[in-house]
């Protein structure tokens, strides 16, 4: 695979990876710089769904997925992944553990990264992806130094199987933009992303407000590091007041910033009302055919 690295006058860089295809999409190809959406399968049907391609590939602005996989789901797991391959979609792959979100403790961050040790290999035999080392790991309160070690000893382990990006959730479910730029220095490899996630109610404790456009933009100038937006969803309309993260404002100042990767929340699998389809898979996880939501639109005019 032909991998081209370049510079910009940032202090950051971004790896890209040979296309292959005129419209972004290749299942050869790493996806940190592409943008997508994501795909929560594991809570419907026991992993068993349709995710309705067809109408996806409708959008050239959706280039990549990203999935969460469940630890006891690795077949299921597999299997979406070779699906997205299949259909010249690749992915970011995140291990998710539902019961673990916003964790402090370095014992699930690594007992994630040795679950990359034991899987990645037979996963990627059906589809190449980047590794998401674990959804959501670190809370609003986690020191960068705790943040920043437990990394150092995860990234560890997973470097045993898989040397590409490894995408970093930054902590406070992916709030917490200053805590990220204080650990980044301490944190040893040196190809990690960091993934933030944006939603109305995302909250920058170590500021003390809601997270605003100059947090994203300040993450990818002082923390040195490519950053990509993991999730972001809910978008209000305008005007958004200060009792809240304004969703669009800080993903607009993200990629202007040079944020190269947003994945909108979600195409389906959200309990609530935040999918891009019709029917959501709690309605219908096996449906022949899916229609855009009208939320659908929202996402898409930010992709």
């Amino acid at each position: 695979m032909l991998v081209i690295a370049i510079a910009v006058s940032a202090g950051y860089y971004f790896i890209f990876y040979d296309v292959g295809v005129e419209d972004g999409r290749n299942s050869a190809d790493h996806s940190v710089n592409i943008s997508g959406v994501n795909l929560q399968p594991a809570y419907y049907n026991s992993g068993d769904v349709t995710f309705g391609w067809d109408t996806m590939k409708k959008y050239s602005q959706i280039k990549s997925v990203r999935i969460g996989i469940e630890p006891d789901m690795v077949e299921e797991g597999r299997e979406w992944i070779r699906q997205a391959s299949a259909q010249g979609y690749h992915s970011v792959v995140a291990y998710r553990k539902y019961t673990k979100l916003g964790s402090d403790n370095a014992l699930d961050l690594l007992t994630a990264a040795q679950w990359w040790q034991t899987n990645y290999d037979y996963l990627s035999e059906v589809g190449v992806f980047d590794v998401n080392l674990m959804d959501k790991w670190g809370s609003h309160g986690i020191t960068p130094e705790a943040y920043a070690s437990a990394y150092n000893d995860a990234i560890d382990v997973v470097r045993t199987v898989y040397s590409g990006p490894l995408v970093v959730d930054i902590p406070g479910r992916g709030q917490e933009t200053d805590t990220a730029v204080s650990a980044s220095p301490l944190i040893t490899d040196e190809d990690i992303v960091y993934s933030a996630h944006i939603f109305p109610q995302a909250y920058n404790q170590a500021a003390g407000r809601y997270v605003t456009p100059g947090d994203v933009k300040n993450m990818v100038e002082q923390s040195g590091r490519p950053c990509m937006v993991g999730e972001f969803g809910d978008i209000q309309p305008d005007p958004v007041g200060e009792g809240a993260c304004d969703v669009k404002a800080v993903v607009e100042a993200a990629k202007a910033a040079g944020f190269k990767s947003v994945y909108g929340w979600a195409w389906n699998g959200d309990s609530g009302s935040l999918n891009m389809m019709t029917p959501s898979w709690t309605l219908d996880p096996t449906a022949d055919i899916y229609t855009e939501t009208e939320y659908f639109w929202k996402i898409l005019n930010v992709l």
